[in-house]
């Protein structure tokens, strides 16, 4: 795949280069959708509601880097898809990468934009997870195929990330400040960055 670069400075994919900017963090670390903060400094499943901006952002990282690019299934009998004949017993691989980049659906596909799932664009209110109605984003597969582990996944990933940038101060090292972050991907069942990223924490006080 094509190596990415990605720093702290820029909030779009440029050059082949994949940035974000602290903007999106102090974002998702500020706190309640009414500006107040949270109180704690953990974020629990009841506090999820009042942080829009986490939920874009987490929902917008599941497009960009889906994990599972690629869900096989098995044609139950033959059918004809677009001019194209699948036998019985075929297996189909569905590309839910390509869904979660088609240019047609999302302006910009390669760009980390967590507000088209913000007001006024509000997607997040036509795209869901379960994938019966919409398939515009389906990280979880979709219909009576989706993913079991879906609830405790979106319940313990906003609990966790936001806990995480709600408690600590999050900077690269040196290096990958120097140099910017490899964003390039390992491709496998799952998809995975190729160079594992580093980061320091470090708690408010």
């Amino acid at each position: 795949m094509q190596r990415k670069k990605h720093n702290l400075e820029h909030s779009r994919v440029d050059n082949g280069r994949a940035t974000t900017t602290p903007t999106h963090t102090e974002k998702v670390a500020g706190g309640a959708q009414d500006g107040s903060g949270l109180q704690d400094t953990h974020v629990e499943h009841s506090d999820v509601d009042r942080l829009p901006y986490l939920r874009a952002v987490i929902r917008e990282t599941l497009r960009l880097h889906t994990v599972v690019p690629l869900v096989p299934n098995k044609a139950k009998e033959m059918v004809e898809i677009h001019g194209h004949t699948v036998p019985k017993g075929c297996t189909v691989l569905v590309n839910i990468w390509a869904v979660h980049h088609d240019a047609a659906v999302w302006p910009e596909p390669d760009s980390f934009m967590p507000e088209r799932f913000l007001p006024p664009l509000r997607r997040d209110q036509e795209t869901g997870f379960l994938g019966t109605t919409v398939f515009d984003l389906i990280p979880f597969s979709a219909g009576r195929r989706v993913c079991l582990g879906l609830p405790l996944a979106t319940r313990m990933v906003h609990a966790m990330l936001g806990s995480l940038m709600h408690r600590f101060e999050w900077t690269l090292t040196p290096e990958a400040k120097e140099n910017g972050v490899d964003m390039s991907e390992k491709l496998g069942v799952t998809l995975s960055m190729a160079t594992p990223l580093q980061a320091i924490a470090k708690e408010y006080v």
